[in-house]
């Protein structure tokens, strides 16, 4: 009759728990114990080109009225970042100002109804 147990795959030896493999683990194969213990990656940096991007369309996002869901439309630029990371960013007041920045020197990005800006926006008569 086979019952449940756990096998060392280093050595083949049997042990009824988990917890006794893992103690055998450590004391005999501790090298090999090691390199199975995964350690999760470090947190990446925003860089420039990113706040840049970032920045730049969401101030575009602003300019056309969209101020509700912005994280979802800029979600799809950064596959490789979280909702969280971003809002984590524009929490930021060095990113605060990089959307003023583009909103201000370029008013494309600067609302219609700002009148410092409107004047780029009348005809000639």
């Amino acid at each position: 009759m086979a019952t449940a147990g756990f096998i060392c795959k280093f050595c083949s030896k049997w042990f009824k728990t988990k917890r006794g493999l893992g103690v055998h683990k450590q004391s005999q194969h501790l090298a090999e114990y090691e390199n199975e213990i995964e350690v999760p990656k470090a947190k990446t940096r925003w860089t420039h080109e990113e706040l840049d991007i970032m920045a730049m369309h969401e101030a575009q996002l602003i300019s056309q009225g969209k101020t509700t869901e912005i994280n979802t439309e800029l979600l799809p630029l950064f596959p490789s970042r979280t909702r969280e990371a971003i809002k984590g960013q524009q929490r930021l007041q060095k990113y605060k100002d990089l959307i003023a920045e583009y909103t201000v020197s370029n008013p494309m990005f600067a609302s219609l109804t700002d009148p410092t800006v409107a004047c780029f926006f009348e005809e000639d008569p």
